[in-house]
């Protein structure tokens, strides 16, 4: 979520400034996951609703929630999103959903093996909200077992007894029950692996033996997943739900795969991590990989704070998602930190692995993320086909950029407006393809209100461009 580079200072300043503010006492990794979970909450309901006076009320709202991330505000932040949600759903709260909208449940760890397991329940609430506390229970349950029931009296841990289970990646359910009735709902991802405490012990000697690594980007993956895994069996909160049986078995076949020949193509498809060695810490890629030959390839690259996991799982609930796989599109969403990240030395080797028949190369940013998906195209213009900048400015000459089909898309109440309009009108000067839009939204709903149209765009010319190329 970010301007353009111009503005990285003055955000960052006032940042810095507000370091001291008020904030929770909540773990970092638990406010972090927290705050997706409402956000993913928030837009799913600002997809359905198509209440045009009821959007126009929740978009201020939204615009709290993107000042206090700036400010560091994150109580702030996470009550904005559940007002916001409220009013896209036409509720007016009662006193026990505000309170059950605060109420932040954590479970660690969130990886356990299949024999009986206790797991450690943690209850506490994100910011207070003005009303009454009501008389209210919480209940976690797995599939059809009730772990806990118990009365919310505010911040609590308990113990719980998971009973034995088969392995694979389960949705434990928190309900707030209130005078009978279930107010709120939502799930928490918990994974069951047999053998855990092995494995992961294996894995781990695995990594550190030394051997023949004619496949780094295999070996880079599986470090990266093995440190994913380590950290969630010590009980960390990490951003998002982690499939962890999953990432398991593939952190081993990756071991194994760390030595051989590499594959003409990367064998798994579907949603899955890559992790690239291009620095001490490697880039880590979140894809999906069609199961047959993908002819276009996207890059999706996320605002300032967010990571790999942002378009894939945030930005209308991971609707790009969605939308390549409906095509039959390749898509990989890269963690990087600036524009000036070389984001080819990523980009490169992932389309080898997942679209290697690929023709067609889109770019699609958001804020921060418009900004690096110019500065991709300056660098390389002959790399990419298309580009869509949500909500961005841009730095340097664009006179590279002067044959690029660019779509340019910002809110009415974007703050990203101006940096857009510039964007536009620069290129328009240089007499490039350029399109921009408007949305009724402010500048993070605008992504899933643009996508859609992005991608009939991008439909467009990948049609175009396969007419062309059969004359």
């Amino acid at each position: 979520m970010l301007l353009a580079l111009s503005f990285t200072a003055a955000i960052q300043e006032q940042a810095d400034a507000a370091k001291t503010a008020a904030r929770t006492v909540l773990p970092a990794g638990i406010q972090r996951y927290e705050l997706g979970r409402r956000t993913r909450q928030m837009e799913r309901a600002w997809i359905a609703c198509s209440d045009a006076d009821r959007r126009r009320e929740a978009i201020p709202i939204v615009q709290n929630a993107v000042t206090g991330f700036f400010s560091m505000n994150l109580a702030g932040v996470a009550r904005s999103l559940d007002e916001a949600g409220a009013v896209l759903r036409g509720e007016t709260r009662s006193p026990a959903q505000c309170w059950a909208d605060a109420i932040v449940v954590s479970v660690s760890p969130r990886v356990v093996s299949t024999g009986p397991s206790t797991i450690r329940v943690h209850c506490d609430i994100f910011y207070a909200p003005s009303v009454d506390r009501p008389t209210m229970n919480l209940t976690l349950s797995l599939g059809e077992t009730t772990l806990m029931d118990r009365p919310f009296t505010g911040t609590f841990d308990d113990d719980v007894e998971l009973p034995a289970g088969q392995p694979g990646d389960w949705a434990m359910t928190v309900r707030a029950v209130a005078g009978g009735e279930v107010v709120r709902e939502w799930p928490i991802g918990i994974s069951r692996v047999s053998d855990l405490e092995r494995r992961l012990e294996q894995l781990a000697a695995d990594l550190a033996s030394p051997g023949a690594e004619r496949n780094p980007i295999e070996l880079a993956t599986a470090r990266y997943l093995a440190d994913l895994l380590s950290r969630l069996a010590r009980g960390e909160t990490l951003e998002t739900d982690v499939a962890a049986s999953r990432l398991l078995a593939e952190a081993e076949s990756l071991v194994r795969a760390a030595a051989s020949e590499l594959p003409a193509r990367e064998s798994r498809t579907g949603d899955f991590y890559i992790a690239v060695p291009i620095a001490k810490v490697p880039a880590a890629v979140r894809v999906y990989a069609p199961d047959r030959d993908a002819e276009v390839l996207v890059v999706a690259l996320h605002g300032a704070g967010g990571s790999a996991n942002m378009f894939a799982d945030a930005y209308g609930d991971g609707l790009i998602v969605r939308l390549c796989k409906d095509r039959g599109w390749a898509l990989a969403a890269p963690g990087y930190r600036t524009p000036l990240d070389d984001l080819w030395a990523i980009v490169t080797p992932i389309q080898q692995r997942i679209a290697p028949s690929a023709r067609r190369l889109f770019v699609v940013g958001h804020s921060l993320g418009a900004v690096t998906a110019l500065r991709m195209g300056q660098m390389k213009p002959e790399g990419v086909h298309a580009i869509a900048a949500i909500s961005g400015g841009s730095f340097g000459d664009l006179a590279p950029l002067a044959r690029m089909p660019v779509f340019v898309a910002a809110g009415t109440l974007d703050f990203g407006k101006a940096g857009s309009t510039s964007v536009a009108k620069r290129l328009e000067e240089l007499g490039a393809p350029v399109q921009m839009r408007l949305y009724d939204c402010e500048h993070l709903l605008v992504v899933p209100d643009s996508l859609p149209e992005i991608f009939r765009w991008l439909d467009t010319l990948a049609q175009e461009e396969a007419d062309s190329d059969q004359q």
